[in-house]
Order: structure tokens, then C-alpha cells, then sequence
């Protein structure tokens, strides 16, 4: 991702991109965001409608993406993993993990 020219890479692969595919969100709400802050909802008292027209081309970019499913088969490990509401470690084991792989003050190279 690179921010450069509003990320005019990204907006260009997306918009040739044959779904299934998942869209970055953050620069669709980002333009969403945009286009609602920059465009008044009302212009001399009657609805803004190049602002909706905006909108929705925004939003129907957004759904094409939702129109295919994606070809995945589920893999048993994973969904008995997902399933399974235990915890597998206690808060404090967890915690004691995360002090052994990554301990406060360690430079870069010491972390595993």
C-alpha cells in the first residue's frame, strides 16, 4: 500500500480486480468520509444530488466484492479450534509467554 497520489496503485488494481477479492477498508471508509465532510447534504435547500451520486458509487464499488463467494473448504483443525470455548491457556500463562518470546526492553534481535 502506498499512500502516494491516493493510492492511485490500489484504486487501480481494485478496479480491475475480478471478485472474489477483499477490498482494504480503511481507504473505502476514507473516501466515504470525504465525500459526506466535503459535499453539503443540501444545496440551496434541496438535496445534494451529486453528493449522493457519489455516495453510491462509492458503496456500489464496495458491493461487487460482496456479489461472489469465495471456493473454501473447511479444514477440521481450524474449525475445532474455532469451536472449542476454552481457553487453552490461563491469562497468566499467556502473559508469561508473551514476557518469554518478546521481553520489555529487548532490542530486536533478541526477540525469538
Amino acid at each position: 500500500m502506498d499512500p502516494q497520489e491516493s493510492n492511485r496503485k490500489y484504486r487501480n488494481l481494485i478496479t480491475n480486480a475480478i471478485p472474489p477479492c477483499l477490498p482494504y477498508l480503511g481507504i473505502h471508509l476514507t473516501d466515504l468520509t470525504f465525500i459526506d465532510d466535503a459535499n453539503p447534504t443540501l444545496y440551496n435547500g434541496l438535496i445534494n444530488y451529486a453528493k449522493i451520486k457519489l455516495l453510491s458509487n462509492a458503496l456500489s464499488q464496495l458491493q461487487q466484492f460482496q456479489q461472489k463467494g469465495y471456493n473454501l473448504q473447511p479444514i477440521y483443525q481450524v474449525q475445532m479450534l474455532l469451536d472449542d470455548p476454552q481457553p487453552r491457556y490461563s491469562e497468566h500463562e499467556i502473559y508469561k509467554i508473551s514476557q518469554e518470546r518478546e521481553p520489555r526492553k529487548a532490542t530486536r534481535n533478541q526477540i525469538l
